[in-house]
């Protein structure tokens, strides 16, 4: 029996799935879609809503610029009910080391105070500083990364501080299971990854690459491995020391599931499911019929994943979510694709502009309202990521894309609030402004040969 998957089109500009509650969301420009449910409804939208999240009772919450509401609780006059919390992100608790006690003050951020107690609440020490940050414990040494001078040190118990290394100022760091791993940026484009291990208080390996330095991110353990993203590639870090996985192949996006490893390469849109020890042949896969196409933020989803696809080279734009609840069945899954809704053209002479051009996007069907909403984002994301580009074309491109839609069937209200948020989208490209008439990027409205500017 076929299995099926689907791949909805969104702003690649700002494509953010949010898993929980048994539930996942899209979240873009205030707007919430259920990603899980037929039709992919609006479920919220907010002045400033940039995050969702359950609580520990299952309760869904978002936050926006007016405080932290419950997604599903209404009151008399059907508005949200505030919840009591202040903070989607709850103050870090203290972590316990055997019997010390650490805990973080960053109310003064950039000045932080990092604390150390014994167990029954006496100070041991205290250390504080501009940009001081904690990387972890080990064997005694609590061990912190230094901004002014950059350099790791680690202090004991009794309070006596020892350097450990020094940075460079662009060094990215990695706190793994008592080694730090440091991304040093080299001539010529290469950078380097020095594993060094706080016990033997020595840098115990190097591996250098042809990409520049990066931050290591995407943490997980695989096998027995810690396993890590770095300068475009996975690496595995275990007693041995550091290896690349996949023959040091560059990797997009990976995830660590009990079914095995996700993980796409090459820019493709295509998902493999690898065995736990990374063999480098999958044992699934499954193409997403899109091409030119990536994956990338992959998240796990009941029994299958969700991931963002961008267009290639660039992450603006016409993008997609994409949605498969099942276990990765290869060619047993298909996959449904939205199409674009809207064409483009150039319309030139516009205000005695000459060889200038208006894009003017065409709405060719008509959508329900929550459908419009996200094409229209992606639409605008489009254009504006295209002449943000260098090529001939921008050149000519007098910064206004017309959006032509059938405002039939659409109410007033509807049709405010998609001006709105494509004129949410025209800031977001704030920095472009047209080479010809030396103006800031901007929507017109077209609804049925009435014209509403968005931008003046």
């Amino acid at each position: 029996m076929a299995k099926h998957a689907k791949a909805v089109i969104c702003p690649a500009s700002e494509n953010i799935q949010v898993v929980c509650g048994g539930r996942v969301f899209l979240l873009s420009f205030g707007h919430l879609w259920e990603l899980g449910k037929e039709g992919i409804p609006i479920v919220h939208a907010g002045e400033g809503l940039k995050r969702v999240w359950a609580d520990d009772q299952g309760d869904i919450l978002v936050e926006q610029a007016d405080g932290v509401f419950y997604l599903e609780r209404v009151d008399g006059q059907g508005a949200l009910v505030k919840a009591k919390t202040k903070k989607a992100v709850p103050k870090k608790a203290p972590q316990v080391y055997g019997e010390w006690v650490y805990s973080l003050d960053d109310k003064r951020y950039p000045v932080s105070t990092h604390t150390v107690k014994h167990a029954d609440g006496r100070l041991a020490f205290e250390v504080a500083g501009r940009y001081l940050e904690f990387l972890g414990h080990c064997g005694g040494d609590f061990v912190f990364r230094r901004h002014s001078p950059c350099e790791i040190f680690a202090v004991d118990a009794s309070g006596r501080e020892q350097v450990l290394c020094p940075l460079d100022e662009a060094a990215y760091t990695q706190w793994i299971d008592g080694r730090i791993l440091v991304s040093t940026q080299l001539p010529g484009s290469r950078s380097r990854c020095d594993v060094y291990d706080v016990k033997a208080r020595a840098v115990i390996q190097s591996v250098e690459i042809e990409a520049d330095s990066e931050g290591f991110y995407d943490l997980a353990e695989i096998g027995g491995s810690w396993a890590f993203m770095w300068a475009g590639r996975l690496y595995l870090l275990d007693a041995d020391g550091m290896k690349p996985a996949f023959s040091g192949q560059k990797v997009d996006c990976y995830l660590a599931a009990e079914e095995g490893v996700y993980a796409a390469f090459a820019r493709e849109p295509v998902l493999h499911l690898h065995d736990n020890l990374l063999a480098q042949q999958p044992f699934a896969s499954l193409r997403i019929p899109l091409q030119g196409f990536w994956l990338m933020s992959l998240g796990k989803y009941q029994e299958g994943v969700v991931c963002s696809l961008y267009p290639a080279g660039r992450l603006s734009g016409l993008g997609y979510a994409f949605l498969s609840p099942h276990a990765l069945a290869g060619d047993a899954t298909e996959v449904a694709c939205e199409e674009p809704s809207f064409i483009t053209e150039k319309r030139y002479g516009d205000g005695g502009d000459g060889g200038a051009f208006t894009c003017v996007v065409k709405f060719t069907d008509k959508l329900p309202f929550d459908t419009l909403v996200r094409h229209a984002l992606a639409a605008v994301d489009e254009v504006f990521a295209h002449y943000s580009e260098k090529n001939a074309e921008t050149l000519s491109f007098n910064g206004t894309a017309e959006v032509e839609m059938d405002g039939a069937g659409l109410s007033r209200q509807q049709k405010s609030a998609l001006a709105q948020v494509c004129d949410r989208m025209a800031e977001r490209y704030f920095f472009r402004r047209s080479p010809v008439t030396d103006e800031a990027y901007n929507v017109r409205w077209v609804w049925r040969g009435a014209v509403h500017e968005v931008h003046e």
